[in-house]
């Protein structure tokens, strides 16, 4: 949802500066609300793919961790896929997993 709102908001001129402003995050959630996203469906997808990257994170140094990354996120996409939201939810909410999960949870340089 985050991610959706951003480039939409991004698109139109003057709201990006609007947006990084603490208070006026709001809009986010407008246009949000405007899309129609399945706020329900958004928490779940969120909550799993922080879970998910709290345990990746965890395994740090391990070398089964790209392996349950991997498989955690298998998991997530069924579930995704087993949900009634729209296509361009379905997308966001994919590179969303991703984004977190494999850019951010997983030590690609194998730092300790």
């Amino acid at each position: 949802m985050d991610v959706g709102t951003s480039a939409i908001a991004g698109r139109v001129s003057g709201v990006i500066d609007k947006v990084s402003v603490p208070q006026n995050r709001l809009l986010k959630l407008v246009i949000a609300w405007l899309l129609g996203t399945p706020f329900d469906h958004a928490l779940l997808i969120w909550g799993y793919t922080i879970l998910s990257a709290f345990v990746v994170n965890a395994l740090r140094g391990n070398h089964f961790q790209l392996i349950i990354a991997a498989s955690l996120m298998r998991s997530g996409l069924f579930v995704l896929l087993l949900l009634p939201v729209p296509m361009w939810f379905l997308i966001v909410s994919t590179f969303f997993m991703i984004k977190v999960m494999f850019s951010f949870a997983v030590d690609h340089y194998g730092n300790n």
